[in-house]
């Protein structure tokens, strides 16, 4: 998933282009003048060049799809779609309302979520100069000995987090290459305890708004259906996703091919079949995005409750655990510990 910064960066560029275009301004123009206007380099070389194209006659989407670190397929086919209908003013402003939702959803899961992280920030910091306090306390100890117990530290959490991160790489490697171990890792973090609620409803809450936004463009049904399933960023979501793609493709309703899921529950398959009746599928689709991100940021406050106290005991064993070496000598030294 793209970066906050990056997606409030892209929202700010497609509100100006939709501003601009709207204006009157030929895309190319706009294309400029908002590539000016960007801090991302990328997405401004991506401008400038489809600016260039502009001017000769060629569609903005072409230029993006040769930058896929910058634009999301969602993006791609919804100014794809503007293009062959002649409405890209109106829809460059709502790829820029889409991007502006998914900015304040992503700001409101770090707002929640900021609290444990300085709790675990703070325990590390007592692991890492609480000892080293001691030690240049100690009766014989001095400024030298707090800072060997200090270095001695930093080295060993050094080459821990080093350690974790090549091994990350290489399960990050591992589930690339293989769709069966991605899907079975996936499905694993689904079932862990709220937190696997909190992922599955942000993923359907990404596809639900993806999907809602490429029909009210004009793309269709299951062109929409298998580009949204990439928004979920879960492959035990996203497979089966693309599957009812196919389904739809060939003559079945959403809420017919949607209705094997098992991550999709019953208010959004009726949902849709109220919209298939009406008329107003992206309508629906989006009442599901907002009721999915409420119930997920719900989750991510909950989720974030229950690391409070946790973290609080394991901040509390450790201030306990220093106290103890410090008074009474207990435990061995924690030199030795930190080796």
């Amino acid at each position: 998933m793209l970066r906050i910064t990056e997606v409030e960066q892209r929202s700010v560029f497609f509100r100006e282009m939709a501003t601009m275009v709207q204006s009157g301004m030929t895309m190319g123009e706009s294309l400029e003048a908002a590539g000016r206007g960007t801090r991302h380099w990328r997405l401004a070389r991506a401008a400038e060049e489809g600016a260039k194209a502009a001017r000769l006659g060629k569609p903005f989407s072409q230029t993006m799809g040769r930058y896929p670190d910058v634009f999301t397929p969602v993006e791609s086919a919804m100014v794809r779609a503007a293009e062959h209908s002649g409405r890209l003013d109106r829809l460059l402003g709502q790829i820029a309302a889409y991007l502006e939702t998914e900015y304040s959803l992503r700001q409101m899961i770090s707002r929640e979520t900021f609290y444990p992280k300085i709790l675990f920030g703070a325990i590390l910091a007592f692991l890492l100069f609480v000892p080293a306090i001691i030690a240049a306390l100690r009766p014989g100890g001095g400024a030298l000995a707090g800072f060997l117990v200090l270095f001695q530290a930093l080295l060993g959490w050094g080459i821990l987090a080093f350690t974790v991160f090549v091994i990350y790489v290489i399960f990050r490697h591992a589930l690339i290459s293989s769709r069966e171990t991605s899907a079975a890792w996936d499905t694993l973090k689904l079932k862990i305890p709220v937190f696997g609620e909190a992922i599955r409803r942000l993923a359907l809450a990404r596809f639900s708004r993806g999907l809602a936004a490429l029909y009210a463009a004009g793309v269709s049904l299951a062109e929409a259906s298998e580009i949204a399933s990439d928004l979920t960023a879960n492959a035990a979501l996203r497979e089966p996703m693309k599957t009812a793609a196919v389904r739809i493709h060939n003559g079945e309703t959403p809420s017919q091919a949607f209705a094997g899921i098992p991550a999709m529950d019953d208010m959004t398959l009726r949902m849709l079949q109220t919209g298939e009746q009406t008329g107003n599928i992206d309508a629906m689709m989006q009442r599901v995005a907002e009721h999915y991100e409420e119930a997920s940021l719900s989750t991510v406050r909950r989720a974030a409750a229950l690391t409070v106290p946790v973290a609080t005991v394991i901040a509390g064993v450790i201030v306990l655990f220093i106290a103890l070496r410090a008074y009474t000598g207990a435990f061995g030294g924690y030199e030795s510990y930190l080796r």
